[in-house]
């Protein structure tokens, strides 16, 4: 058998003192051939792989990496003031309207809470479905006080 050239590990996330389980596995690429893979020069990238990944089962769950970045409601609010202001320089060629301002935080809602399951994790699913959907508003807003300050 063929060495493959990367390893997709599952990951348990914690928030507020608990393990997640939406959105359970999130699979981390890790332990990767150097010859086989590039780095995107962009914040949370995955590798680039030129080759076959394997992947650990989400059974195994004694095998997974423990995510304890985000264990804080104020930890997620520093890295989305952090990461929106990278985003804006990044998408500083959008133009999004008024209505972006709703429908993107709530897309961002729905696919955390309902589509990865948020609210199988009570209280904590819910404030970090909300998390992600003011981080949305963040970079909307942003790009938008842009090019206000722009007009001005």
């Amino acid at each position: 058998p063929q060495c493959p050239a990367a390893i997709a590990i599952p990951r348990c996330n914690f928030f507020m003192g608990t393990m997640m389980h939406s959105g359970y596995p999130d699979y981390i690429v890790r332990f990767l051939r150097k010859d086989r893979c590039h780095w995107p020069a962009v914040i949370h990238a995955s590798p680039e792989v030129n080759g076959v990944i394997e992947h650990i089962p989400s059974g195994r769950q004694e095998m997974a990496f423990i995510h304890l970045s985000n264990d804080h409601v104020a930890d997620i609010l520093r890295k989305n003031n952090i990461y929106s202001d990278y985003e804006v320089t990044r998408r500083s060629h959008k133009s999004y309207g008024i209505a972006a301002l709703i429908y993107r935080p709530a897309f961002r809602f729905l696919k955390s809470y309902v589509l990865k399951r948020g609210f199988l994790d009570g209280a904590p699913g819910l404030i970090a479905a909300i998390l992600d959907a003011t981080y949305q508003f963040a970079i909307v807003a942003k790009l938008m006080e842009r090019r206000y300050n722009k007009k001005q």
